[in-house]
């Protein structure tokens, strides 16, 4: 799956702090999103979200040589006429997670293989309304003010690094210590 690297935006943060309480796989949002894993997990990390609900003490555990076979057979007997492969289908008749599925079939069969072209992913509604407020809520962050050093409540973990006094004050040089 080719990804284009492209900005994050508030919109696209916010969807992805709701498939994170939703989907719950790494491999599943990077597709619905249309984003690398790495970027998922980079933006999760960053946004402070919770472990995934799915970690289990088996969790990284190696494949045997058995493993493998039974998921050989379970994609193939899970795998659609139309090449479609219901993905959660086969991490339940596993008891592996859909990460741990798609990462193995990557590392056995590469990140073209037919099996990942067609995943059936679960259809996700776009993010409700009484969510979107409380995912941009989700955002704030108490840092200290790079001006004067008080703390206050940025609304974005990225951006704002002024308190409101100070950008009323027109405080530019706060950044020269780090230039």
């Amino acid at each position: 799956m080719v990804h284009n690297r492209k900005r994050w935006t508030n919109d696209d943060i916010r969807m992805l702090i709701y498939l994170w309480e939703t989907v719950s796989s790494v491999a599943l949002i990077s597709r619905i999103m249309n984003r690398p894993p790495s970027s998922i997990q980079t933006q999760a990390s960053r946004r402070s979200l919770p472990k995934r609900r799915d970690v289990s003490p088996r969790n990284r555990r190696r494949w045997t040589p058995e493993e493998d076979e039974r998921m050989d057979d379970a994609l193939d007997a899970h795998l659609k006429p139309d090449g479609s492969l219901p993905i959660i289908d086969v991490s339940t008749s596993l008891g592996r997670s859909v990460d741990a599925i798609v990462s193995r079939v990557v590392e056995r069969f590469g990140e073209d293989s037919h099996y990942l072209q067609k995943l059936v992913i679960p259809d996700v509604p776009d993010v409700p309304k009484e969510r979107r407020k409380k995912a941009h809520d989700d955002l704030s962050i108490e840092r200290p003010c790079m001006a004067c050093g008080r703390p206050f409540i940025s609304p974005n973990r990225k951006l704002i690094w002024k308190c409101d006094p100070c950008k009323s004050l027109g405080q530019d040089d706060y950044l020269s210590e780090y230039l």
